[in-house]
């Protein structure tokens, strides 16, 4: 279940692009940033009833997979972070994409490859506690990821998936 979790966030983290940073987020691993902020606009069908992000990243050293995709009817936003011994999928679907929600999960220090630690996975539609950008004509979801290893700093990134 924590794995899964963690999977999961780390592929969200992926689909980010930069805002302002001198951290990579396609490139780089989260577990190393220092709480950056990062935009992505995702890539939408013609009619944008499908849109889709894609990335590839390292966490602890190990590539991964990160995928994000949007559905309008039904609404439904899926998570992808696979790296092919655990891979981790959710998805969030309701009737009224206007419905605000908040899912957040959180694993302990139980599962490698870092025995110590916290990490916090959240995904949300609401942005009223953050400054919405000006390449960000439509948000879609809000993902933060926060790492804390034991004794030492917070690391993570927050990441806002718009449509174009």
């Amino acid at each position: 279940m924590a794995a899964t979790m963690l999977k999961t966030l780390f592929l969200f983290l992926m689909l980010l692009s930069t805002v302002k940073s001198n951290w990579d987020g396609d490139n780089s691993d989260p577990t190393l940033a220092n709480l950056g902020f990062y935009v992505y606009n995702m890539t939408c069908n013609d009619d944008a009833t499908f849109c889709e992000h894609c990335a590839h990243l390292r966490v602890f050293g190990r590539p991964y997979i990160l995928t994000i995709e949007y559905t309008t009817d039904p609404y439904k936003l899926k998570y992808y972070f696979e790296d092919g011994k655990r891979d981790w999928n959710y998805y969030i679907a309701q009737e009224d994409p206007h419905q605000v929600y908040r899912w957040c999960q959180c694993a302990d220090g139980k599962h490698d490859p870092d025995p110590i630690r916290r990490v916090v996975l959240c995904v949300e539609n609401t942005f009223s506690d953050i400054s919405l950008p000006g390449n960000c004509p439509k948000p879609v979801a809000l993902v933060s990821y926060d790492y804390h290893p034991l004794d030492e700093q917070v690391t993570g990134q927050q990441a806002l998936y718009c449509l174009p």
